[in-house]
Order: C-alpha cells, then sequence, then structure tokens
C-alpha cells in the first residue's frame, strides 16, 4: 500500500490509511508486550520463569515511567 511507481516512491508502508492518530494507551501497550513477552519466553523455554515475570515488571515500570519501553537485542531479533 504504498505511493510509489516505477520510476518514484514517495511513501512507505508505514503510510496505512485508516490507521489513525491516537497513541494507545499505555495498558494497550502493556498487553500487546504480554503477549509478545510470553511468545518469546516460550520459544527459548523459559515462559513464567523468574527471567519472565521480571521482564514484565521491567517493561511495566518503563511504561509507568516514560510511556514506552525498549526491546532487548533478543527480543527485538525474535520479533523480527
Amino acid at each position: 500500500n504504498t505511493k510509489c511507481n516505477d520510476k518514484v516512491c514517495q511513501s512507505s508502508i508505514m503510510d496505512i490509511p485508516n490507521r489513525g492518530d491516537t497513541p494507545r494507551t499505555k495498558e494497550e501497550v502493556y498487553g500487546d508486550a504480554h503477549v509478545f513477552l510470553g511468545q518469546y519466553f516460550a520459544s527459548i523455554r523459559r515462559e513464567n520463569s523468574e527471567a519472565h515475570k521480571s521482564r514484565l515488571n521491567e517493561v511495566k515500570q518503563e511504561l509507568k515511567d516514560r510511556g514506552t519501553y525498549q526491546l532487548k537485542t533478543s527480543e527485538l531479533v525474535f520479533g523480527a
């Protein structure tokens, strides 16, 4: 869904029609992070481990403090 032709590209896939511009709430972001991290930790056979619980708490604190959180390198690689 790009604004490109064979000679020029004026946009990217990030220009998604009807996406809206209202930021997601911290609760929505945490919900998505919870699901993603569950998948990540399950993939490394550490679901519900202390590391998993600790990471969820870390994400929750980052969201509280900054309104966003950063993926760790291994999480980013998994998500890619």
